[in-house]
């Protein structure tokens, strides 16, 4: 580590390889932001001590067998709850990197660094192609591949951790054609698998912690209108509260509009591209960034904007009238013994609407 961190800062990225031969060969060949975790699978303990090299990027370089596979798996399970960008790097067939060096020279191995894909994408190809012969079946084995390996990987309760869970949940449904809640009903049901498969291993003490919610779906459509089309957030401001926002990120995205909005003349005669960029500007989190990139996009897709905004601020208010009463039936149902009483409250709920 101490020799690639001065190389991994001048490339932008540190590469990990499987053996210390191939370490030892790439420095030689002087490609030296290489390191290797000495035989054993990458773990979240490697992960903090790539991060203290200082650079966002970590490109695994793996050999294209089934071992190769195995620890691109591992390695994105253990990503995905870490705040480091992960990349793949997959080698020719039959070679590690210290023979591609010795059989093919330096610059075959800078080829392959260089054509390194981001590590959801790269299992996504990987599905992908394996399941395209398979129709609406190859799709639903192709998400639950994916998902099953997210759905390993420790929980991420701040603010950073739900943008990222839904970027990832967002990549998914667009590449595999999925519902978006499809895909959040299933990562959530893969996740209870996994914690009950884990207190079965663990004996009794051991406990599930809670999945985070995704947003609402009134919360994420007002996003997406928002950021597609900024002159209407003067009506979104006018009518829905940010408090009223559960989704954290969903929240600090539409609250950065608000903010644009009460500044100067508002963003009713800003070109919609330049307030998009006005406020990316002003966010310190590149994932919130992204997020938002592609939250425009799906709003971007949708006619009749205007409409759209009015049945969201419809939908919050319907749901402002309606939440304190549902919220009371919850907490009776909380101290409720008896089947039948709670029967009537679980009816009382379901017409709280």
């Amino acid at each position: 580590m101490d020799q690639a961190r001065q190389p991994a800062a001048k490339a932008g990225y540190v590469a990990v390889v499987e053996g210390y031969m191939d370490v030892l060969m790439a420095h030689q060949a002087g490609i030296a932001q290489v390191v290797a975790p000495l035989g054993t699978a990458v773990n979240a303990r490697h992960v903090q001590n790539l991060r203290r090299v200082g650079v966002p990027r970590v490109v695994l370089v793996f050999d294209a067998d089934a071992g190769g596979q195995t620890g691109v798996d591992r390695a994105l399970e253990v990503f995905v709850s870490q705040d480091v960008e992960l990349a793949v790097a997959a080698l020719p067939e039959g070679l590690d990197p210290c023979d591609l060096l010795v059989q093919q020279g330096t610059e075959a191995f800078r080829a392959v660094l260089a054509g390194a894909v981001d590590a959801l994408e790269f299992k996504l190809n990987q599905v992908a192609a394996r399941e395209a012969a398979s129709g609406i079946e190859g799709r639903r084995r192709a998400a639950d591949a994916v998902l099953g390996v997210i759905a390993l990987a420790p929980e991420m309760a701040d603010s950073a951790g739900a943008i990222k869970q839904q970027l990832i949940v967002t990549r998914i449904t667009q590449r595999l054609a999925l519902k978006e809640e499809s895909v959040w009903a299933r990562l959530k049901e893969l996740r209870l698998q996994a914690r009950s498969r884990e207190r079965k291993n663990a004996g009794p003490a051991s406990s599930a912690p809670a999945v985070p919610n995704p947003p609402a779906p009134e919360e994420k459509e007002l996003l997406q209108v928002l950021l597609a089309e900024p002159a209407l957030v003067r009506v979104s401001a006018a009518e829905i509260h940010p408090g009223q926002i559960q989704h954290p990120a969903t929240r600090e995205l539409i609250q950065g509009l608000y903010d644009l909005q009460a500044e100067g003349a508002g963003l009713a005669h800003v070109p919609a591209e330049k307030a998009f960029e006005m406020l990316r500007a002003r966010l310190e989190d590149s994932r919130l960034a992204t997020l938002a990139l592609e939250m425009r996009a799906i709003g971007l897709q949708q006619p009749e904007r205007q409409t759209w905004l009015q049945r969201i601020v419809e939908e919050f208010q319907r749901k402002h009238r309606t939440e304190p009463a549902r919220q009371e039936i919850k907490n009776q149902l909380r101290g409720v013994a008896d089947d039948s009483a709670a029967l009537e409250l679980l009816r009382r709920l379901q017409t709280a609407t």
